[in-house]
């Protein structure tokens, strides 16, 4: 009992936190590509004191889910017009699905990916401590892949558990969290630059490992001009098209000892396309003996602005980021 996958969308897949502490031997972090988000439904949902819950990720498009039992949820992150048996349902608030209520998402109108949390988490067994799906390894999530249609899911929670947070949830009153007509949730998101007529999205960044490997004139470049999100976008990074970064001797390469990803690492190449890397970025090295070949950081995006970058993802939109440090 719980939910079953009619339509599997584009890419659907289980995430959690992330299966952290195994870098080393050579498993990637993987896990919610907007963690924000992640923790945003699996409050609404009802995991006020498990945030990091597993919950399903949605990639651009949707799909068709039929709740076999009776389950509370809730939705988060890009807006794909959810429908509750052919009838628009709100995001970001906790929503009760009967046995036999279905639940349909279409393609993102803005945004790119949706977290569906469930009272209880999604439950899958854990695999190195986490839930999350590593597509490369073909290990956690659901058997190591993304979901497909036929595939039924369950929740953390009992029977009759979920009957009285559901009892509870019928009993809240969000219009009388915010005055007339006001949304009673806002959003979190960074702010907007505007140039004209064009509108930014503002990333905010601080100082990468291998900043000093660009001149100060490379790094004004960086933080002072625009890059557009390209169609190169996927779990492991994303690629951003803008002016080259200056590098200083070296040309942007160097031999370094490795290290993790810090938050959504920024890696410049040669031309004028640049990375910044997610959630199923590789592996690094097992100590600091073994040295890589790689390409220079020049800056590391905040945590706080990691949802953006991640949800914002381009498919079409050609939405510019305003990087700053």
């Amino acid at each position: 009992m719980g939910l079953e996958i009619k339509l599997p969308g584009a890419f659907t897949s289980i995430q959690d936190k992330g299966r952290r502490g195994y870098l080393s031997q050579g498993f990637i972090e993987s896990g919610a590509c907007d963690k924000y988000s992640m923790a945003v439904a699996n409050l609404f949902a009802g995991n006020l004191s498990e945030p990091e819950l597993a919950v399903m990720e949605f990639t651009l498009k949707g799909g068709e889910i039929t709740f076999t039992s009776d389950e509370v949820i809730a939705l988060t992150g890009a807006d794909m017009n959810p429908l509750k048996n052919g009838v628009p349902i709100p995001m970001y608030r906790p929503v009760v699905m009967k046995e036999g209520d279905s639940l349909s998402l279409g393609i993102a109108s803005k945004g790119l990916r949706t977290y569906l949390a469930v009272y209880g988490g999604v439950a899958v067994l854990p695999v190195l401590g986490s839930r999350s799906t590593d597509i490369k390894s073909c290990l956690g999530g659901l058997d190591g892949r993304a979901l497909k249609a036929g595939d039924v899911l369950q929740s953390g929670k009992s029977g009759e558990e979920i009957k009285r947070f559901a009892a509870a949830v019928y009993e809240m009153d969000f219009t009388s969290l915010a005055g007339e007509n006001e949304s009673w949730f806002i959003n979190p998101s960074n702010p907007f630059r505007y140039s004209a007529d064009k509108r930014y999205v503002l990333l905010r960044t601080v100082p990468g490992p291998q900043a000093e490997a660009f001149t100060e004139e490379g790094r004004n470049t960086f933080v002072r001009n625009p890059y557009q999100l390209t169609v190169d976008c996927d779990r492991m990074a994303c690629r951003l098209n803008g002016p080259p970064i200056e590098f200083g001797k070296g040309g942007g390469y160097y031999f370094r000892c490795s290290h993790g990803r810090i938050g959504s690492d920024h890696l410049f190449g040669t031309s004028h396309c640049h990375a910044g890397r997610s959630s199923d970025h590789r592996r690094v090295c097992k100590d600091c003996h073994c040295y890589q070949y790689g390409y220079s950081r020049t800056g590391s995006a905040a945590s706080g602005g990691l949802g953006d970058f991640s949800v914002r993802n381009c498919h079409g939109s050609g939405e510019d980021c305003k990087e700053r440090e």
